[in-house]
């Protein structure tokens, strides 16, 4: 401590490093009493006492505060304490109001500066105010007082409130990228889609005029979910089919092959439980799953799902008078978001763009439909098939599916399916010859021949383009 002694009109200064107060212990107060004794000072041994005015700084305004440096002392000549002045408020404090500077108990001490930065806030060089502290920005937090700056969320992490330290995302939205966590809409996911628009889709442009393009939110060959499209995004954002091909309704197909699909679902559950989790050659995000499609006219080769468990479930009352329409639901309806939990799993294809989400599965608990949701069908499901199973040489699909993809035919899935061309023969009308071909397939030309102008005889038929 720094202590300052009147002894004689002479100034002696006992000063050790780095005080913060400075003791004034001969200071008497206006108004106040002094004890004119050696006990005091040893000036008071002669006469006469010499009395010097002291004089300090009178308040400090709002913004500042008192600052008593390691050197302040009293000037011998002018009375007045230097090493002491009004300063602006520190990193980590507000000084909301002027202070009168006061002297207490013979101490003049640093004042104004009690003011610590709540959490939530920060105060350093750049500050807005110094009356008062500047709120951390969106996707930081501060949890301690009096600090000078605040914290960005981690990779995979979001902020829930600037007091409270992030919090880690949902199980397969760790994706996020650091300092982007304002809230759990930055949590992301990525789910794999083709290396190029002709890996999947068949018999779509590549190149020229109505080539594929990659939807604008796919990171590389990556589609990200849960920022701020919330669970959606798709690889592919438009394309045009190849001549020969007409864009149709991909559920439509389904539909009419629901022995397309194979009940070997791959998929990641969302808790990360399911098979393809540990795919060492391709794992799989958790909440997705793969169907891999079959047939020599299927118009892709797999489809592509995020998978979510909510606590929506489907209107079960019109279920039973054989409405299905509340098993498939579009997003800006559901509002599904990555901190969804609950037992009714659903699914959505990715493939595609403005695809809706679909019911596979109502489960006896959130836990359970956390550990399954992504698969078809139970383990002990004997069928080689998703949908149902041949019976007598006949696929007999489960009637539940069926009712399910026929609502989503409802909603646009288009992919490129070959073109079903009428032909006629010249006016020939044969029972054998084929009325129409399937683009890309063989078909049966007449057993007939039609009348040949004179000095002509048929060898055969030559297609022309339609109108000529």
């Amino acid at each position: 401590m720094k202590k300052l002694l009147i002894t004689g009109g002479v100034l002696f200064s006992i000063m050790p490093a780095m005080a913060a107060d400075l003791e004034l212990p001969d200071l008497i107060q206006q108004n106040g009493s002094g004890d004119c004794s050696n006990e005091t000072s040893d000036a008071f041994y002669t006469t006469p006492v010499t009395m010097q005015a002291v004089y300090v700084t009178d308040t400090c305004p709002a913004g500042q505060y008192f600052n008593v440096g390691s050197n302040a002392e009293i000037d011998s000549t002018t009375g007045q304490i230097t090493g002491a002045s009004c300063q602006n408020c520190t990193d980590g404090h507000y000084c909301p109001s002027a202070i009168n500077i006061a002297v207490n108990n013979g101490v003049l001490s640093t004042q104004g500066l009690d003011n610590l930065c709540p959490a939530g806030t920060y105060a350093d060089s750049n500050r807005t105010s110094l009356t008062e502290c500047d709120a951390c920005p969106a996707g930081t937090y501060q949890t301690q007082t009096g600090q000078s700056s605040c914290n960005n969320a981690r990779a995979g992490y979001y902020i829930v409130s600037a007091t409270q330290t992030d919090v880690q995302c949902p199980y397969g939205y760790r994706d996020g990228v650091a300092g982007t966590g304002a809230s759990i809409d930055a949590c992301s996911k990525t789910v794999s889609c083709p290396n190029s628009c002709s890996d999947n889709l068949k018999h779509i442009k590549t190149s020229g005029n109505g080539a594929c393009t990659i939807d604008n939110t796919v990171n590389g060959t990556s589609v990200a979910f849960g920022s701020t499209n919330r669970l959606n995004g798709s690889c592919f954002e438009q394309f045009t089919c190849e001549n020969g091909y007409e864009k149709r309704n991909v559920y439509a197909w389904l539909y009419a092959h629901p022995e397309s699909v194979s009940s070997n679902i791959a998929y990641c559950s969302p808790n990360g439980t399911g098979a393809g989790c540990s795919d060492i050659q391709n794992p799989m995000e958790r909440g997705t799953s793969a169907w891999i499609i079959s047939g020599n006219d299927r118009p892709v080769d797999t489809l592509h799902f995020v998978n979510v468990c909510t606590s929506r479930v489907p209107d079960f009352n019109a279920v039973q008078q054989g409405d299905f329409s509340s098993f498939v639901v579009d997003q800006a309806t559901a509002q599904f978001s990555p901190s969804d939990t609950g037992v009714v799993c659903w699914n959505r294809n990715v493939d595609l763009p403005n695809q809706p989400w679909f019911i596979t599965n109502v489960y006896d608990n959130a836990q359970e439909c956390a550990d399954k949701c992504g698969r078809i069908r139970e383990s002990n499901y004997s069928s080689s098939y998703a949908f149902g199973d041949y019976q007598n040489d006949t696929f007999v699909p489960i009637a539940q599916d069926m009712m399910i993809i026929s609502q989503l035919t409802t909603y646009t899935a288009n992919a490129c399916f070959a073109n079903t061309i009428t032909i006629n023969w010249g006016g020939i009308a044969d029972p054998g010859a084929a009325g129409t071909c399937t683009y890309g397939e063989t078909f049966t030309a007449p057993n007939s021949t039609p009348a040949a102008a004179s000095g002509f005889k048929f060898i055969g038929w030559t297609p022309v383009e339609s109108g000529n």
